[in-house]
Formats: structure tokens, C-alpha cells, sequence
């Protein structure tokens, strides 16, 4: 979804459901708590939507980064040492 159908969406839905939340005929008392509880879902859901979403993946997003630099330098560590300390085969005699 792009950021501009978000809104759209909210503003659209809040209009549709705007008549029964002012509404004042008979029904009406059975009406209104349905649409604000609508208008109140919609506009919460929009702003976990646009706001909180983005802010959890960018901290999950720092912090597999810190963990990928650190198991990058860990087995950076780990491949220098075992390469160091690791001694070449010896030759193998041809004649057996």
C-alpha cells in the first residue's frame, strides 16, 4: 500500500460512518456507539499503521544491524585465528 491510499481509506471510511454516529431518528441509540466504535478503530489502526509500524521495524532494523556487525566480526575473528593456527598438510611421498 502507498502512503497516500492510508489516509484515503481513513478519510472515507470516517465519512461513511459519520452519519450514524450524528444521527438522531428513531434507532439511533443502537446506531452511534457502532460508528464511533468504527471511527475510533479506523483512526487508531491508522496511526498504528503510519506511525508505530515504522518505528518497530526501524529498531528491529538497528539492532539485527549491530547483531550482523558483530557475528560478522566475531567469525572474522574466529576465520583469522583458525587460518593462523591451522598447519599446511604435509606433502605426500609419491613413491609410497
Amino acid at each position: 500500500m502507498t502512503f497516500i491510499s492510508i489516509p484515503t481509506l481513513t478519510l472515507s471510511t470516517i465519512a461513511g460512518a459519520l452519519p450514524a454516529a450524528i444521527s438522531l431518528g428513531p434507532g439511533a441509540e443502537l446506531r452511534q456507539p457502532m460508528a464511533l466504535a468504527v471511527i475510533g478503530g479506523v483512526l487508531v489502526s491508522t496511526a498504528l499503521t503510519l506511525f508505530t509500524v515504522p518505528a518497530a521495524y526501524h529498531l528491529f532494523d538497528a539492532w539485527l544491524g549491530q547483531r550482523r556487525e558483530k557475528f560478522e566480526r566475531t567469525y572474522a575473528e574466529a576465520l583469522a585465528a583458525t587460518s593462523a593456527t591451522a598447519a599446511s598438510p604435509a606433502p605426500i611421498d609419491p613413491r609410497g
